[in-house]
C-alpha cells in the first residue's frame, strides 16, 4: 500500500503479508524476486517508474506467490524542443540541431510521422540532404511527451560552378563543371536555351572546350529543387 496505480507525486509503500512471522523479499527491476533478493524492513520511497515485485517465505511454509505491480508517475507535460535553423529553403544541405529542457531525450522523425518514444534519438547534428520534414518532440520517464516542434526544410541542388568567365580564349582552351552537390546530375547545353532533363550531362568535374557558345548548366537531384543555371558565353 499504496497500490500501484500512476501517481503525481512521490510515494511510500509498504508491504505486508496476513502470515505472522515471515520474510518479505522484493526487487524494484522487474526481476522475479529469489533468496538473495533484498528483505524489506522498511517502507520503499518510489519516485519514478518501478516495477515492485514481492513475495513472502517462512520456515516450514511453501513460498507465497510472487505480487507484482507497476507504480508509474505523471509529473507534467514536457515543453516542446526547440529545432533550427528555421523552415526555409536551403543549398545542398542543412544541418539541423534540437534540444528539450535539461533530462528530456529529443526524439524525431524525416518521414512526416509523429515521433514516439521509440524514434530515432537526438544525439548530434543531423544533415538534411533532400527536401523533408523534420518532426521532434521531447521524452523523459514519467513525463507526459511534448507537443511536436514540425520544421519543413526545401533542398534546393547547388549552382554549378564553371571554372571560366565569359570573354574570349585561345583555341583548345577548357572549361572545368563543378557540382557543389553530391549525386546531382548536370545537365548541359550549348546553343543559349536553358537546359533541361533531356538535355546532355556531364559529370562533376568534366571538361568542355571552348568554342563560340553560350554554355548553361544546372544540378538536378532527386527530392531537391534544380538549381541556379551557370552561363557563361
Amino acid at each position: 500500500t499504496p497500490g500501484p496505480s500512476t501517481y503525481t507525486t512521490a510515494q511510500t509503500v509498504t508491504i505486508v503479508s496476513s502470515t505472522p512471522g515471515v520474510t518479505i523479499r522484493y526487487t524494484l527491476d522487474g526481476s522475479t524476486p529469489t533468496a538473495t533478493s533484498p528483505v524489506y524492513s522498511t517502507p520503499l520511497n518510489i519516485s519514478t517508474q518501478t516495477t515492485l515485485q514481492a513475495y513472502a517465505t517462512k520456515p516450514g511454509w511453501a513460498d507465497s506467490d510472487v505480487y507484482s505491480g507497476t507504480y508509474s508517475f505523471t509529473f507534467g507535460t514536457l515543453a516542446a524542443p526547440t529545432v533550427s535553423p528555421a523552415t526555409g529553403t536551403y543549398t545542398t544541405s542543412v544541418s539541423v540541431t534540437m534540444s528539450c529542457a535539461a533530462g528530456a531525450t529529443p526524439r524525431y522523425t524525416t518521414d512526416g510521422s509523429n515521433p514516439v518514444a521509440t524514434s530515432t534519438a537526438y544525439t548530434t547534428p543531423v544533415a538534411i540532404t533532400q527536401t523533408a520534414t523534420v518532426k521532434a518532440g521531447c521524452f523523459q520517464t514519467n513525463f507526459q511527451p511534448s507537443p511536436v516542434t514540425s520544421v519543413l526544410y526545401t533542398l534546393k541542388a547547388g549552382t554549378p560552378t564553371l571554372s571560366r568567365a565569359s570573354g574570349s580564349y585561345a583555341a583548345g582552351t577548357t572549361v572545368t563543371v563543378t557540382s557543389p552537390t553530391s549525386g546531382a546530375t548536370l545537365y548541359y547545353t550549348l546553343d543559349g536555351t536553358d537546359p533541361t532533363t533531356s538535355s546532355a550531362t556531364i559529370a562533376s568535374g568534366g571538361t568542355l572546350v571552348l568554342g563560340n557558345f553560350t554554355l548553361k548548366v544546372k544540378a538536378v537531384k532527386a527530392g531537391t529543387l534544380d538549381s541556379a543555371i551557370a552561363t557563361a558565353t
